[in-house]
């Protein structure tokens, strides 16, 4: 084709694309056009209803403060009459029974003197109390520099890794990313550059103050308020002299962020927190003041740092807290009624569409209606086998009437070889099957035994032990190329950690995780599991030995100490010389009680499946990205265990929920909603499937160069080098085992490769190809648009996309070209690209 043709052909194929969508023939342009009327439709709330209190409750309800220095935050909650709270610890009087022993400002108790008093706390005639107990007042309180100087910091953000947190500080000022390493900071603080940071004589005077308190240049900008809580602590330790703790003083164990999750109805815009720490003497003593929070979404909830949740929106968001290395969360869900809103009670499937729906209730979203057949027909087919359906397959679906014709599908689609090729090629992409790490006979071979992992729906549990405890030769048990892809324990413990934990541990490689509870000792005990793995070649091609050597240890690079292995949330644990030490960590692993296996696992089918992890990234576990529905999360790794760890079960309850096969037609409640799975979540067809795609609606086969021909693009072993298409629609390069690596974003460079790249031109316009065969057979220009869309969406044309494509080919002379504009359209629309 000449320049000047395609441009006119690219111009008048451009035409017909308005044409369908203007007209509203491409339902998912149709739908998009919808959403930003509906949410502000949706946004219309009821009125009001005037708040009044029927009960008044208060956390604590006693506490005991120690020395001079500490305080106590409460709580005050008004209950309504009509099953509301409200917090209200900001409008409540309060009155000391004895205020020379404690009394409240602002909504915290202060001590005062040794004693015993109680708190009253009075709303609208309504009384509660507090019973307070102050010791040690009159002793010494000197400020403890590991649990409150360091909190100071980083509360103030000041040893943040954007600041002087960093590897190499900032302006000649280095501290340890958020006090992990409280040696390091001791230093710093008091010996380096002669002190000339503080001024014990006079503090005030001090640079560690007076620059994030802006009275000189700071680069960072204003950290501290005079007089605030970190600027307290902080002054007042540089005013003792800069002391440590001495030996045996109480340690912080774990923190508790109150209230627990909470539900908050119209008119109720905030929430007072408290964190209380726990320390190894058995004491509680309120952590509050020197706590950083976070919120997992700042557009429903925002977080001061008095620790106050105000409303931003309407949803739920979690909010972290985060005392040195210890934290802990709670829920709070902000709600608005909605003006019009009713409950339809649908139709429940099974517990997946009772855990959905009860959270959809609560949050006032009402679900899309139920898929048509021919939506779920095309979007099952997809998500089991990665292709279109055949155009029998879709004849024969729409002359079913069966009332069980939907299960029927899934468990006919589970039981093909086609589910173990798509399903098996995501496991590959995971465990990064590439020749360039396996050897390209390898590749094959690993690429085989996935696929009968996934065919004769090997326990998954297994399916992990076997890979984690692999020995022998890689070209006789493929499993073993697991510890040829992971070369070292560094490799190892960051990919089997993001595998199958769902955690990305990598930050604890060289401070304690900035974001999460772990640790580098956590880090390097898991590192331990697998120092021990020796490789070898063997001589034979392509060839290498795994075996478990009798030596080698893990030494944590900040303190020097050799590690033990160590399963998280458990602790270090002894093995025998004798015994493999991934053995020990692989039971642990999949074991009953371990909290993570079963839940990675889950949310990560769920989110292949449903489009969205319960958890997302799906491979992102940690307490300040929650799951969207925990109960679901649950059920669903209950279910799996309950199972033996069947991954096709688990798809199977997935796919006949309601909840899977919602329309993703979106209504006046849900327009908002991308989290709680009220509809179906509408995504771009990944790079092989849209190849094979493609291919199937043009009828060319795309040719691989060194495999034989007809090979599907989700049947390749190895990712080739230099498909342009299949790169610049994201397929992985499978060098990392994230989820990440495949590229979901939509781009100019693949606008261009649909619009007039040389994949969907040549195989359009091929003499070979189904469009030209289908002219050439005599078939009529309604019949060949019917058989596009049949092969392409799955579903007859409507009239008015029947008229329009009709119309189109009449008023062109060149009939073929008129006919492959029609196709080029329906490859270019939203409904084809998408799987929805």
């Amino acid at each position: 084709m000449n320049s000047g043709f395609r441009l006119h052909w690219i111009a008048r194929t451009a035409l017909t694309v308005l044409a369908f969508n203007h007209a509203q023939l491409l339902t998912l342009s149709h739908a998009s056009a919808q959403e930003d009327a509906n949410a502000q439709e949706s946004s219309a709330e009821a009125p009001v209803a005037p708040f009044k209190a029927a009960t008044l409750s208060v956390l604590p309800a006693e506490c005991t403060l120690i020395g001079p220095r500490a305080a106590q935050q409460l709580v005050l909650t008004a209950n309504g009459e009509l099953a509301t709270i409200r917090d209200v610890t900001t409008d409540c009087e309060y009155r000391s029974e004895n205020p020379a022993v404690a009394d409240v400002q602002n909504g915290v108790v202060v001590p005062k003197g040794n004693g015993e008093t109680i708190i009253h706390a009075t709303r609208d005639g309504l009384d509660t109390t507090v019973r307070v107990k102050v010791v040690r007042f009159d002793e010494p309180s000197p400020v403890p520099f590991h649990t409150s100087v360091l909190a100071a910091l980083t509360k103030s953000g000041c040893n943040m890794g954007a600041c002087h947190g960093s590897p190499s500080g900032k302006g000649g000022f280095r501290l340890s990313l958020r006090g992990y390493d409280p040696a390091l900071d001791l230093v710093t603080l008091r010996g380096e550059y002669f002190n000339r940071r503080s001024n014990v004589l006079a503090p005030d005077e001090s640079l560690l103050l007076r620059k994030p308190l802006m009275q000189v240049a700071h680069g960072g900008g204003r950290r501290l308020d005079t007089n605030g809580p970190s600027h307290q602590v902080l002054r007042d330790w540089i005013a003792e002299g800069m002391k440590t703790e001495p030996e045996g003083t109480a340690t912080l164990e774990r923190i508790e962020v109150l209230p627990t999750p909470r539900v908050l109805r119209d008119g109720a815009n905030t929430q007072q927190l408290v964190v209380n720490g726990y320390y190894s003497d058995g004491t509680v003593r309120d952590v509050t003041a020197l706590t950083a929070f976070d919120s997992s979404d700042e557009g429903v909830a925002a977080v001061s740092p008095e620790a106050v949740v105000r409303r931003e929106g309407r949803g739920e968001a979690t909010i972290l807290a985060r005392y040195l290395d210890r934290m802990s969360t709670t829920q709070i869900t902000f709600l608005t009624e909605r003006k019009g809103f009713q409950w339809p009670t649908p139709a429940e499937n099974n517990q997946v569409d009772q855990l959905v729906f009860r959270k959809l209730e609560q949050l006032q979203i009402l679900p899309s209606e139920l898929s048509t057949d021919t939506d779920f027909l095309r979007r099952a087919t997809l998500d089991l086998t990665g292709r279109l359906p055949s155009n029998e397959e879709t004849q024969a679906w729409l002359a079913d009437s069966a009332p069980d014709k939907r299960a029927k599908l899934i468990d006919r689609l589970l039981e093909t070889d086609e589910y173990a090729t798509f399903w098996s090629m995501k496991w590959g992409d995971l465990l990064r099957s590439n020749s360039r790490k396996l050897s390209p006979t390898g590749v094959h071979k690993f690429r085989r035994w996935l696929y009968e992992v996934v065919r004769d729906d090997k326990p998954l549990d297994q399916f992990a032990r076997d890979l984690l405890t692999a020995t022998g030769s890689t070209q006789q048990n493929p499993a073993a190329l697991y510890w040829k892809a992971s070369r070292d324990e560094i490799d190892a413990t960051e990919t089997t950690a993001q595998l199958f934990l769902g955690i990305r541990i990598q930050c604890a490689k060289c401070h304690n995780h900035p974001f999460e509870k772990w640790t580098q000792n956590d880090y390097y005990g898991i590192a331990a599991a697998f120092k021990r793995v020796g490789r070898k070649e063997t001589g034979l091609p392509d060839d290498e030995f795994i075996y478990v050597s009798q030596g080698g240890d893990v030494t944590q690079p900040r303190t020097g100490q050799t590690m033990k292995v160590r399963l998280l949330l458990q602790g270090d644990v002894d093995v025998p010389a004798d015994q493999d030490r991934r053995r020990v960590f692989a039971e642990w692993l999949t074991g009953p009680s371990n909290p993570f296996f079963a839940r990675s696992v889950a949310n990560r089918i769920w989110g292949h499946v449903v489009g969205k992890g319960i958890v997302d990234p799906v491979d992102d576990f940690r307490d300040s990205n929650p799951p969207s529905n925990p109960e679901l999360l649950n059920f669903l790794a209950d279910e799996l265990v309950r199972s033996g760890f069947s991954g096709k079960h688990l798809i199977r309850t997935i796919m006949n929920s309601r909840t899977y096969q919602l329309s993703s037609q979106r209504n006046e409640f849900n327009a908002d909603d991308d989290m709680y799975f009220s509809h179906a979540t509408t995504r771009m067809l990944n790079a092989e499937q849209l190849l094979d795609a493609i291919c199937a609606v043009t009828g060319q086969q795309e040719d691989f160069k060194g495999m034989p021909a007809g090979t599907l693009a989700v049947s390749l072993v190895d990712p080739p080098e230099d498909h342009k298409f299949l790169q610049v629609f994201g397929q992985p390069q499978r060098e990392l085992p994230c989820e990440c690596e495949r590229s979901t974003d939509s781009n100019l460079s693949q606008a261009l490769q649909l619009i007039n790249g040389p994949t969907v031109h040549n195989k359009l316009r091929s003499d070979a190809g189904r469009l030209h065969q289908m002219i050439a057979g005599g078939k009529s220009d309604a019949e060949i648009v019917e058989q596009l869309y049949l092969t392409a969406l799955s579903r007859k044309p409507l009239p008015a996309e029947l008229e329009t494509s009709l119309k189109h080919v009449a008023a062109n002379e060149d009939r073929t070209r008129a006919l492959e504009d029609i196709g080029w359209a329906i490859i270019n629309s939203k409904e084809f690209l998408f799987q929805h």
